[in-house]
């Protein structure tokens, strides 16, 4: 705190002082402070001066004779009244000199002085208190007594409306409020009724003294309005109640809502008053507005929730003797919805007071059979044990087993066995306990009731227990478990009914796949066969005719029957699916069946098998015009012509490039040190050839070829010097009509780049105009040609890894190996060629189609291939799946404007080629489709020694592959062609 800050604070303080005292006192003050130190020498002496007056007061309206009573100074009081002072002066709280008197350690002297002068004892002060008030209030008991004594106003109220009686209640001092009811003071004085006082503030003795002392028991709650028992019960305030009840109150008052106190009792639920309110002699049997029993209420309060005082109620009740027989609101007898809501005290109650097990329900039901459907094992021990036959039925011939086993009651059903049930009694519909759980798919019931003996036999059964699974129609987690469970027990998951149809024919014909599935993941047989010889393939043919089972259900339920079961069986006409699909007389769905027929090939189905009557799939297929895709399956007679050596030196050969247009194939390769371009027709016969040096690329454009590679040259018409002599590359772009004959060359290069150039891919556009992606010293660019060979000045960076390109046709370009659009406008990348994801090779048609290959995994056991289309703008055109009889794999993918074809390996047979051998990852196939997905045919080649490093496919559907061999030291290069028939050249 500041020096200034100190200065100010006594300056402030000094005048507060100053202030406080009068600047010149004289007599009258002096008086005044002497009575207020209860001094009476020096008041004498001021008084003595003659300029006093004994009645003059203070700023507060306090006079001597105030300061004299507080202090209990019976000397200076009576001196007082020799001066002629006012004893009946009030001071500014309106308080006289007996209210005074409350704050004198001996009030007594002055009081009795006081009151022996006739002050008035029952004047009040501002807050309208009497001394006698006032009195009970500070707890003056001495001064309280005295003013009895005195006959101080017993009833006189404040200005609260508070009597001194309400007063001790609401201050709760018992001794005065016992004091003044003896004195008579009013007990039902209002407003404020001490006896209200006393139920509101908890006071059982007040209340009691009170209502000895003849207060009115039948009196209005002040605050709520209602009769204070009826207020009493509200709020469970259960002792000041039964105190009323045993005391006379009347009994006949009601709430807002006419509940009288009985049934306000009940509805509240204070099971103490019950036998108090009876032995005033009100009925176990009253009812309420609505015509509820009090049981009634009370059962429809514990279903709604049990408690303590609520069980505790419905017990007494039926002790004060309610009607054990009563119904619910529903019509149900009150045994019913206790026991199926398990309330094991209150069926024990009802039954202990002759409650009626023999009734039945509105459906037929009894109490034993209700008990078990709801699953309450507890109250079922209680009414289980009531009844002599375990076995009495109810609704629809149903037991209490029946319903246990509907609701999962495994206990239940343990408790009715050895009670003595038959497990094995059937139902009005012929269903049994264990039919029942079977047909609800509950693991855990069939487990339970297998292991209390019933029988799994499907002897006298209306329907196979395995059939009641497929029946129910819905296929949940435990399902797969259910079956598991009979099956371990030695169920049979194939049993069939009188035609011979199993589990699995009835989930087909109800289009149930899920079903279907979870049988067949528990064992079940799709090649058991009906009476016909049907497997479930065969049944899925039939469906597709006649049940319009197709697209991608139809194709759902192939992929899981084909995970099972082989494609070729026969029924005992020898007829395959295939068959069935193709047979021409009352073929309602040609589109339904044609689908299952193309998809089974495509998974390999054979199309030779050879029927009872001598016919195969091929023949039948003729017959509605389906033979272009049964042919896909038949092997084709391998021919030979002419064809010249290729790649075959005694240098180690290997293929560069293979690239067609048109007809013609074009081809790079390097045959030692030297590197050669060959043109090919679709016979692969060398029509040209002619060695260029250091060949990279090769991308055929019109009737000729654009190549591309680097060789020692100038840059800019000068020699790199940066370059060792011989090392000084640069690119060469050229384009070679259809004899191999340069039109144009161009070339240019980087100065340092050296023996660091070469080219990555090269490509034309429609317009003949040329794309080389290139490199030097690692930076790739991609440089644009005219049709003419003139090089354009700009380039654009590319960080790709990529050895083929394709133009667009709206002059973009493609990058298939790295599903990529680029702008050959600013070289940056646009998009992507599919939106697909899950492919593994990706081919571009010259009209703009995409097709991408990748694996097929939805045939358990062995994986396959997915084949899709893509229009120009990306949307989805088709897809085929194909497989064989082992795994296969995609490694090369080509296509024209009317052919796909892919190519891999295989280990096991495919479409009917055999495998040279089988179990081995050692064969080529290539399968070809045409441009709607129809797949022509599929080829297999021996290739353990061999890798497929080339293959593409002509305008006019003949398919050439590059196979190169494995000979470290003299690898040669092998040449196959297939034609768009499937025939094969040698």
């Amino acid at each position: 705190m500041s020096k200034k800050t100190l200065q100010n604070y006594y300056r402030s303080a000094a005048a507060i002082v100053i202030l406080s005292s009068p600047l010149f006192a004289g007599p009258q003050e002096d008086f005044l402070a002497a009575m207020r130190r209860s001094n009476l020498k020096a008041a004498q002496k001021a008084h003595a001066s003659g300029q006093v007056d004994p009645n003059a007061a203070d700023e507060k309206g306090k006079r001597a004779l105030h300061f004299v009573c507080e202090a209990g100074n019976l000397a200076a009081f009576q001196w007082l009244v020799e001066v002629q002072a006012d004893l009946a002066a009030k001071d500014g709280d309106g308080s006289t000199c007996l209210h005074g008197v409350m704050k004198a350690r001996n009030p007594l002297p002055v009081l009795a002085a006081a009151l022996e002068r006739g002050l008035d004892k029952n004047a009040v002060n501002n807050k309208g208190q009497t001394p006698l008030m006032l009195a009970v209030q500070l707890g003056k008991k001495p001064v309280f007594e005295a003013l009895l004594k005195a006959g101080a106003d017993l009833n006189r109220n404040d200005a609260e409306g508070l009597s001194p009686l309400a007063k001790s209640v609401q201050l709760r001092r018992i001794d005065y409020l016992n004091s003044l009811i003896a004195a008579g003071a009013n007990v039902n004085a209002t407003p404020n009724a001490p006896l209200g006082l006393s139920y509101d503030t908890n006071q059982i003795k007040a209340f009691e003294a009170l209502a000895k002392a003849g207060a009115n028991l039948n009196a209005t709650h002040e605050k709520s309005g209602l009769p204070l028992l009826i207020e009493m019960i509200r709020k469970e305030r259960n002792v000041f109640a039964k105190f009323a009840i045993e005391n006379g109150v009347n009994l006949n008052i009601a709430d807002a809502e006419g509940n009288g106190p009985l049934i306000m009792v009940v509805k509240q639920t204070v099971p103490d008053l019950l036998p108090v309110l009876l032995s005033r002699g009100l009925s176990v049997e009253s009812r309420d507005a609505s015509g509820k029993t009090l049981l009634q209420i009370t059962h429809q309060n514990i279903m709604a929730r049990l408690t303590p005082a609520r069980a505790k109620l419905f017990r007494a009740l039926l002790d004060a003797g309610a009607n054990p027989n009563t119904l619910s609101a529903s019509g149900r007898p009150l045994l019913f919805d206790q026991s199926e809501s398990g309330r094991y005290t209150q069926v024990n109650d009802l039954l202990e007071k002759g409650a009626d097990f023999n009734v039945r329900d509105k459906t037929g039901n009894l109490v034993i059979h209700t008990t078990a459907q709801r699953n309450q094992l507890g109250t079922m021990k209680l009414v289980a044990a009531k009844f002599t036959d375990i076995n009495i039925t109810g609704d629809s011939g149903n037991t209490a087993a029946h319903f246990a086993a509907r609701s999962g009651g495994t206990g239940i059903l343990k408790l009715l066995k050895d009670r003595g049930a038959n497990l094995e009694l059937k139902n009005n519909a012929g269903d049994t306990p264990l039919s029942v759980a079977i047909g609800r798919q509950d693991p855990t019931t069939t487990r339970a009731l297998i292991g209390l003996g019933v029988s799994l036999s499907d002897e006298g059964r209306n329907t196979p227990l395995m059939m009641e699974i497929a029946k129910s129609g819905a296929v949940n987690g435990k399902t797969v478990e259910l079956l598991t469970v009979l099956k371990k027990a030695g169920a049979n998951i194939n049993t069939t009914n009188r035609y011979g149809n199993n589990a699995l024919a009835y989930a087909l014909n109800r289009k149930n796949f899920k079903m279907a599935d979870a049988f067949l993941k528990a064992g079940a047989q799709s090649e058991a066969k009906d009476l016909q010889g049907n497997t479930l393939l065969h049944k899925l043919a039939l469906s597709s005719r006649y049940s319009r089972i197709k697209n991608q259900e139809l194709q759902e339920w192939l992929y899981l029957v084909l995970g099972y079961q082989h494609s070729d069986f026969q029924n005992n006409a020898g007829d395959t699916a295939l068959h069935l699909a193709a047979v021409k007389d009352n073929n309602p769905d040609l589109e339904g069946a044609q689908q299952l027929f193309e998809s089974l090939v495509n998974f390999g189905a054979s199309v030779t098998v050879r029927n009872a009557s001598g016919r195969t799939p091929y023949d039948l297929a003729q017959g509605v015009g389906w033979q272009t895709i049964a042919a896909a399956n038949l092997p084709a007679a391998s021919y030979a012509i002419g064809v010249e050596p290729m790649l075959t030196s005694l240098e180690p050969d290997r293929i560069i490039r293979l690239s067609t247009a048109g007809r013609d194939f074009f081809a790079a390769g390097a045959q030692g040190s030297t590197t050669r371009v060959f043109r090919l027709d679709d016979d692969l016969r060398v029509r040209a050839q002619q060695e260029f040096q250091n060949v990279q690329a090769l991308a055929a454009s019109g009737d000729g070829v654009v190549i591309a590679g680097v060789r020692p040259g100038e840059i800019d018409g000068a020699e790199d010097k940066k370059c060792k002599p011989g090392q000084n590359l640069v690119v060469y772009v050229m384009q070679l009509d259809s004899s191999l004959a340069p039109r144009w060359e161009n070339t240019w290069g980087k100065p340092g780049s050296c023996q660091r150039s070469l080219v990555h891919a090269v490509t034309t556009d429609a317009q003949g105009n040329v794309f080389a992606l290139v490199e030097f010293s690692g930076r790739r660019t991609l440089r644009r040609l005219s049709s003419a060979g003139a090089l354009e000045a700009a380039e654009f960076a590319r960080s790709d890894r990529f050895s083929e390109m394709q133009v667009m046709a709206d002059g973009n370009i493609a990058l298939m190996a790295q599903n990529q659009i680029f702008s050959a406008e600013t070289g940056k990348t646009t998009g992507r060629l599919t939106k697909a994801r899950s492919f593994r090779q990706l081919a571009l048609a010259p009209s703009g189609t995409r097709y991408y290959a990748g694996d097929f995994t939805r045939l358990q056991f062995r994986r396959g291939i997915s084949l899709a289309a893509e229009d120009s703008e990306g949307s989805p055109r088709w897809t085929r799946n194909f497989a064989g009889d082992e795994n296969l794999s995609v490694e090369r993918i080509s296509a024209s404007d009317g052919y796909v074809c892919i190519a891999g390996r295989t280990t096991g047979a495919l479409h009917g080629q055999a495998h040279s051998t089988p179990g081995k990852n050692t064969d080529i196939y290539v399968m070809c489709s045409d441009s709607a997905g129809h797949r022509l045919f599929t080829r297999l080649f021996p290739a353990a020694a061999m890798q497929l490093v080339e293959m593409r496919v002509n305008s006019r559907g003949v398919s050439a592959l590059a196979f190169q061999t494995n000979d470290k030291k003299n690898p040669d290069v092998v040449l196959r062609r297939i034609d768009k028939n499937g025939g094969v050249l040698q």
